[in-house]
């Protein structure tokens, strides 16, 4: 970007840039029954003489209970549409920005022994020693089934985090969230062990594709 200087204005000084987008994660938050949530901007000036927002969404962290596996993909594709003319020659139109795919998978496995003897003992995940607990460890597929509910079968957006920061935070860098929806089917194959009882399961992959 670049800021022209009309002439006007003093030679130095300090500015704010805004980020066009970004996500506020409330680690520290301990979950209380909540009626309203209300969105403030502090009294400004600003260049239009006007705020503006696009959306703005609140919503719950549902963790799975072990993180997913190395060799994850990340891809950028275009969106375009292609035609050929009755001589063989190709056209391609871009529709719009290109958008990332990502998906993961828990090749690694999980084991749900101790989940099935006792889920009230398992050891737990949070993002910090003194923040709320988000899962039991190992709690994998059944997290992602409560995904799966929550975003209505991808028909709700989501918003995938590599990592949940240990106190409050605003996350602005694109390349550390992905604002998408979900798409393919939760699906674990049993390695070993008794079903209903000490499976160790791996979760096949799923993909999140984002909305731009």
């Amino acid at each position: 970007f670049r800021i022209d200087d009309p002439g006007s204005v003093a030679a130095s000084g300090t500015c704010q840039i805004i980020h066009h987008s970004g996500v506020a994660v409330l680690s520290e938050y301990t979950p209380a029954t909540t009626r309203f949530w209300r969105f403030r901007i502090p009294v400004q000036t600003t260049a239009d003489g006007y705020f503006e927002a696009g959306t703005i969404a609140l919503g719950a962290a549902i963790v799975p209970g072990k993180r997913w596996a190395e060799g994850f993909t990340m891809a950028v594709e275009p969106i375009v549409a292609s035609s050929d003319s009755q001589s063989g020659t190709r056209r391609l139109e871009e529709r719009g920005e290109p958008r990332r795919r990502l998906t993961v998978s828990w090749a690694h496995g999980s084991k749900l022994d101790r989940l099935r003897a006792n889920p009230t003992t398992v050891d737990t995940l949070s993002a910090g020693a003194s923040t709320p607990v988000l899962a039991g460890r190992d709690d994998v597929v059944w997290q992602l089934e409560a995904l799966q509910k929550r975003a209505k079968s991808g028909q709700l957006p989501l918003v995938v985090l590599p990592k949940i920061p240990a106190t409050y935070t605003t996350i602005t860098d694109p390349s550390l969230y992905l604002f998408g929806v979900l798409e393919g089917t939760v699906q674990s194959a049993q390695v070993v062990g008794d079903e209903g009882v000490s499976e160790y399961v791996r979760i096949e992959s799923l993909t999140v594709t984002e909305l731009v």
